[in-house]
């Protein structure tokens, strides 16, 4: 109701960009940006304020509840999930993207703000050593520095492709949503390096490539025009789980059982 009435004098919309689920504790879920809905949220976001305004995430995160070990399996999944966001923020145009923190500010380890328990820090701060999370970040910051003209080339629900211009290459960024590796073949249509999320290098050649696909990004740059390498995902074979079994605690004596069937047919 207010964008109309100011919307001729701002420059863009500046906002929070938390996905829902954000506490790292055990026993709870996290969103990253396939649950958390990221991409529709930006729909609905550009339905109201147009494309020609711009959208900056000021202030994202996720809170670590008593303070678990680094290499704890909670603490490494927001390693997976941040370098996911980022690529689906580049791929929106978002301009920033703020975390908070960098480091736990030490009000919110204090009883009287954060019962204690609370840290939302990058880095770990009784140790000073980085979560992983600061690795994935460093990698995606560098490996998506300058790119223009996100594609979405995704080729089919639950394997995520964005294909940007960088310089006078082409870079893909994708990954599969899923709890166990997938399959996938695709023809490269020229020879590519690149690294995965944490940095280690990677590189191919043109023709028949094999992948194990996760939930964990691969960056691949290619000598190749981006419509070919978009091409190249968007018809790639992929070999996907036909149902989804997962398990909720709804309360301390009840669970929900969920299947989801993500195959073409009904099942009884």
């Amino acid at each position: 109701k207010m964008w109309p009435q100011v919307k001729d004098y701002l420059d863009g919309l500046s906002c929070s960009l938390y996905l829902g689920k954000g506490t790292v504790a055990k026993g709870v879920d996290l969103d990253g940006p396939e649950t958390g809905k990221l991409v529709e949220r930006f729909k609905d976001t550009r339905s109201v304020i147009g494309n020609k305004k711009f959208v900056s995430g000021t202030e994202s995160g996720y809170s670590f509840l008593d303070f678990p070990k680094l290499d704890s399996e909670k603490v490494k999944e927001i390693g997976k999930i941040n370098a996911r966001n980022l690529v689906v923020l580049r791929a929106m145009g978002v301009r920033k993207w703020t975390f908070f923190t960098f480091d736990n500010d030490g009000m919110y380890e204090s009883k009287k703000w954060g019962s204690g328990r609370i840290d939302y820090g990058m880095w770990n701060k009784a140790s000073g050593s980085p979560k992983p999370h600061a690795a994935t970040w460093a990698v995606s910051a560098r490996a998506l520095a300058f790119v223009t003209d996100p594609v979405d080339a995704s080729p089919c629900p639950d394997v995520y492709c964005y294909v940007f211009r960088k310089g006078n290459k082409t870079l893909a960024a994708f990954w599969a949503y899923v709890k166990e590796d997938i399959d996938a073949v695709i023809n490269m249509p020229s020879d590519w390096s690149g690294m995965d999320f944490l940095g280690r290098p990677l590189k191919g050649k043109a023709g028949k490539n094999h992948f194990k696909l996760n939930d964990r990004v691969l960056y691949l740059e290619f000598n190749a025009p981006q419509k070919s390498v978009a091409e190249a995902f968007r018809n790639g074979k992929y070999v996907l789980p036909e149902i989804y079994l997962s398990l909720h605690r709804v309360s301390g004596g009840k669970v929900c059982v969920t299947l989801k069937n993500k195959s073409a047919k009904d099942w009884k």
